[in-house]
């Protein structure tokens, strides 16, 4: 199997995140702020934290092959 870069890893981690951002939204809209809204939440949290760390890393990399040339 194919390596995936860190940059793709983040961007769909991040993806993921916006999904339960928005279904969250509109269960808050439909229900108001229920337990199931805060797990909701919770799991946008837990695939936000991995998609910075990616994105990062994927940054931070290239930073350092630019200045070793």
């Amino acid at each position: 199997m194919k390596k995936m870069r860190p940059i793709t890893l983040g961007i769909i981690y991040l993806g993921i995140t916006f999904v339960f951002i928005w279904y969250a939204v509109m269960n808050v809209n439909r229900d108001g702020w229920t337990f199931f809204t805060w797990i909701i939440i919770f799991f946008a949290t837990i695939n936000a934290v991995p998609a910075i760390r990616f994105i990062d890393y994927h940054y931070k990399k290239k930073r350092q092959l630019n200045n070793k040339k």
